[in-house]
């Protein structure tokens, strides 16, 4: 997966992962093979967190950061993606299994302006052993 990040040209500004022990292997290793040399931020609020712990990390990345990649877990994930790319109040049904990517455009402003419904899928990419 890290060499499919690499080769979509897709390496963040900044990466954003959970303190869990396999979400900080699993980023380790994506990375290397990607070629990512940029920060890695570990955040504790990422693991077992809610849609809206979620939106908080999201919300509180700086601004000078254009491209941010999070790395945490279900069913977390499968729920932020699917607020962020649903009609608000209809979140939209997003398969994430283990090491899947998923690329959002986000229409907003600021990080602290992202919300439900701002964003639209680009891409997804679940790796083949899944």
């Amino acid at each position: 997966m890290g060499r499919a990040l690499k080769e979509a040209s897709a390496l963040p500004d900044l990466v954003v992962c959970s303190t869990a022990t396999r979400a900080r292997q699993t980023a380790a290793r994506a990375l290397k093979a990607a070629g990512y040399t940029g920060p890695v931020r570990h955040d504790d609020r990422i693991y077992e967190a809610s849609v809206e712990s979620l939106l908080e990390v999201v919300q509180s990345i700086d601004d000078e950061i254009e491209t941010a990649m999070l790395v945490g877990h279900n069913p977390g994930f499968e729920m932020l993606i699917g607020t962020l790319i649903g009609a608000t109040g209809h979140p939209a049904n997003v398969r994430v299994p283990t090491a899947t990517l998923a690329r959002l455009e986000i229409a907003a402003a600021t990080w602290k302006a992202v919300k439900p419904g701002s964003a639209t899928l680009i891409w997804h990419l679940i790796p083949r052993c899944v």
